[in-house]
């Protein structure tokens, strides 16, 4: 079952009202629920858009323009960033401009899916993300003479 299965029903349920009864219903949330509900990505993702289950090393999502690949990465960047202080991420793109402009900068992108009040630093000088938490997202070019390993992640700075 997708990770957001129980909230969607609902959320349907809510789509169907008039206006005016959706306005009441999320005006009665606290500002907590609301945010709560805005930040919930599981609830909105359609089930492509969600990390697959189980012990993999691979997620390819394969799909055309407007599908939400980057929104699905920012997303699933951001929570393994929340969940893991300290953490690595390599971000790697063909150019690092794309991978700022998109991956990063981008409407779908790390600073667009922050949460309201969550702290980030973004050095695009130095190609670093650096996350509430701690954790730090590097920018890596596909067309960079020496491409990035895991170990160059792990032991990078920034």
């Amino acid at each position: 079952m997708a990770q957001g299965a129980g909230l969607r029903p609902l959320l349907r349920r809510m789509a169907a009202l008039p206006v005016e009864e959706r306005v009441r219903l999320l005006r009665a949330l606290t500002e907590g629920g609301q945010r709560s509900l805005v930040h919930h990505w599981p609830s909105w993702a359609h089930d492509g858009q969600l990390a697959p289950a189980g012990d993999w090393r691979v997620w390819l999502i394969r799909a055309g323009r407007g599908f939400g690949k980057t929104r699905a990465g920012a997303e699933w960047v951001s929570a393994l960033a929340r969940a893991t202080p300290g953490g690595r991420i390599a971000l790697v793109g063909a150019t690092a401009g794309d991978v700022a402009r998109v991956m990063v900068e981008g409407e779908s992108g790390l600073i667009a899916v922050a949460h309201a009040g969550e702290r980030y630093h973004w050095s695009r000088d130095q190609g670093v993300f650096t996350f509430a938490s701690g954790a730090k997202a590097f920018v890596y070019s596909a067309v960079a003479p020496d491409p990035p390993t895991f170990a160059d992640v792990r032991g990078r700075g920034g």
